[in-house]
């Protein structure tokens, strides 16, 4: 897709894979959720609940360095 609206590619992957990981981070359905609580022995929903104030911060920080990155790259 971003060969066709002629976007940068490395910021079209690394986008489509730091929103992958988010979703993955803040979902409680998720492989990695349910693995990392049982592993470290935890209630999942506290587990959630700890996780998500920082993958929402880091998704914010990253949409934000993002979208910078789309303005200089695509001149």
């Amino acid at each position: 897709m971003s060969s066709i609206t002629g976007s940068h590619m490395t910021l079209t992957v690394s986008s489509v894979i730091s929103g992958a990981l988010m979703g993955g981070t803040c979902s409680p359905v998720s492989d990695i959720s349910v693995l990392s609580s049982m592993a470290a022995g935890a209630d999942h929903i506290d587990h959630i609940k700890t996780q998500v104030p920082y993958a929402i911060l880091n998704g914010l920080i990253s949409a934000i360095l993002f979208i910078i990155s789309g303005y200089i790259f695509n001149r």
